[in-house]
């Protein structure tokens, strides 16, 4: 705190006015959470100091204000003791036994032990654990590799030992731990000893407080939500069924409602319905036969994220290590064989649609991280949190560019809305700013300036069922000779002829694929209750009358009639019922209920 202090006189303006250390201290514990929780875990050791050199010394008054100072944390962090240690400081605070401030922070107390090397080494345990020394060098290792935390000036608060970055709920204990501990003693005293109201065995109320150790909040398994789910269903058809006999009931009045919190022919526990997008891909593939186990190809353009997941650290210690060893030689492989290497990176905003597709992949922790930090051991945790993986990508694309390849040769690598190239090439207008938030039509721009530069033949490699139907939708728009999908990992790696699917399909069928693989579910909406991929394109090949309404909305999505809107729910009445020749969705569900236990 002393070097913080220091270097805030060093940098201080000459117009500014020097603020004393107390109230620089108090300026900084306002505005900086890490500063205010160190300055806690210092007070905190000087407490202990004060209670060590107090035993050490036989030095009663030192003892007292030691207990005095230490018993507000016991009472916000719910220690057990916080009961019998107050009743113990009222047995033996008294008028001779306060110690005044002058002598607790003077020469006689804190002050002298910690500025007095000689003093210090006087109260030492000599030989400390291996344990605890190991311990300290690694504190001093984490303050040197993310710097002194009282001359932090961010918002944030981290476990500098694992460079985790708390939640808010955190940052609020930190700030108001000492005036709520301070609040609960004085509350103690004045009802248990001043008043008298409660009796002092009275069990006191814990606070649970969100501290750097609490876990992150449990999500309801499947099992739990299909049980929930079970008993709700079961209370609503016991409700309907007494209705139905004090009152006349009609069905077709009740199937015009949803009877449930949620539409759950839509949605799953109130969140959006998955399924397997997959299952799209082997109907897509029996469309061609053309089939490669390398192509040709002038330009790749990459999923970052794809690319990331793949390339696991391996022996790599470092973030810097990592890209030097493995997602360097990565990206020169690449060019080995082709001219213009694009990365496309997502942007993971706050508010997003895609919200609740990425809580089911887990959840991880947030860590501060810079170059040389050594790389978790829970990779796939890391990997979890959207703000961990942001940061990773622009550190990623920052030193992709920088890398030395041949003449003749190019890459490209999102940042954000920007693009940052390897080239000095000055018109980038097709490719920034763009404001797309997924990587998957990002690729499509990429694609699209890829060929607008001369390179008729691409590959594209995701893992992503998204970005095939997008290729294949905008194959036969854009002036490409072959659009490859490279998909899948490892043995189950397959090239994908987005042109040769598109062109068995037909321009009408390829430019409605789109809209077919949204209504039908994917990331942003909800797949139809007990419906896969699977049934719902054998519907479309029987119903043809969907082709032109999916090609008309796929054009103009924000403008639907209503003979589009009648033609939607027809293919959804096939979807359930193929031999229904019902056309609304009500019928079919009071039809399927009432008759054929559906």
């Amino acid at each position: 705190m002393v070097k913080g202090y220091d270097e805030y006189t060093l940098n201080v303006e000459e117009n500014d006015q020097l603020k004393s250390f107390h109230e620089w201290r108090e300026e900084m514990s306002e505005k900086c959470p890490q500063f205010l929780y160190w300055s806690g875990v210092l007070e905190l050791q000087l407490c202990v100091f004060q209670l060590v050199r107090a035993f050490r010394e036989a030095n009663f008054t030192l003892y007292v204000n030691a207990i005095k100072q230490t018993l507000p944390w016991m009472f916000t962090m719910d220690v057990c003791n916080a009961r019998w240690l107050c009743v113990h400081y009222r047995d033996i605070a008294g008028p001779r036994t306060r110690a005044s401030e002058s002598m607790v922070k003077g020469d006689e107390g804190v002050v002298g032990l910690t500025e007095n090397p000689a003093a210090l080494r006087r109260w030492m345990v000599a030989g400390p654990e291996s344990a605890f020394a190991k311990d300290v060098l690694n504190v001093f290792s984490s303050f040197e590799e993310l710097g002194n935390p009282f001359m932090e000036q961010g918002e944030e608060l981290i476990a500098i030992h694992k460079k985790d970055i708390m939640s808010n709920n955190v940052v609020d204990t930190v700030r108001n731990v000492k005036k709520l501990g301070k609040e609960q003693f004085r509350t103690f005293v004045k009802e248990r000893f001043t008043d008298r109201s409660t009796p002092i065995t009275e069990p006191l109320k814990k606070n649970k407080l969100p501290t750097f150790s609490t876990p992150n909040t449990k999500v309801m398994s499947k099992t739990k939500a299909k049980v929930a789910v079970l008993k709700e269903d079961c209370a609503l058809f016991s409700r309907l069924y007494i209705a139905c006999q004090s009152r006349d009931g009609n069905l077709q009045d009740f199937f015009r409602f949803e009877n449930q919190p949620w539409p759950t022919s839509l949605s799953q526990v109130g969140n959006l319905r998955g399924g397997q997008k997959a299952d799209l891909m082997k109907c897509l593939h029996d469309t061609t036969t053309q089939t490669v186990e390398q192509p040709t190809v002038d330009a790749v353009i990459l999923d970052g994220a794809v690319i990331v997941k793949m390339l696991k650290p391996r022996m790599a210690e470092t973030f810097e290590e990592y890209f030097n060893a493995v997602f360097a030689p990565y990206i020169l492989r690449q060019l080995d064989a082709v001219n213009r290497v694009d990365l496309v990176w997502d942007v993971y905003r706050e508010d997003t649609l895609k919200r609740s597709a990425r809580e089911k992949r887990g959840s991880g922790q947030r860590r501060k991280f810079l170059p040389k930090t050594r790389i978790p051991s829970d990779w796939k945790g890391f990997m979890r949190v959207n703000d961990n993986k942001d940061e990773l990508f622009k550190l990623l694309a920052n030193m992709v560019v920088s890398l030395t390849i041949p003449d003749g040769k190019e890459i490209y690598t999102t940042h954000g809305e920007h693009v940052l190239s390897s080239a000095n090439r000055v018109e980038m207008n097709t490719l920034e700013p763009c404001s797309h938030e997924e990587a998957d039509t990002r690729l499509m721009v990429h694609t699209l300036d890829a060929t607008l530069c001369g390179h008729r033949r691409i590959h594209i490699r995701s893992n992503d069922t998204d970005v095939v139907v997008l290729a294949i939708s905008v194959a036969s728009s854009i002036s490409v000779d072959e659009l490859w999908i490279a998909y899948g990992t490892g043995k189950h790696l397959r090239n994908i002829p987005a042109h040769s699917i598109a062109a068995s399909l037909g321009r009408e069928k390829a430019s409605a694929l789109l809209m077919f693989h949204s209504i039908t579910g994917c990331d942003t909406v909800s797949f139809f209750g007990g419906r896969g991929k699977k049934t719902a394109w054998d519907v479309w090949n029987v119903f043809p009358e969907l082709t032109p309404v999916l090609e008309a909305l796929a054009a103009s999505p924000e403008d639907i009639n209503e003979e589009c809107m009648a033609i939607i729910e027809m293919f959804v009445v096939l979807l359930y019922d193929r031999t229904s020749s019902l056309k609304s969705v009500n019928k079919v569900r009071q039809e399927l209920f009432s008759k054929k236990s559906r």
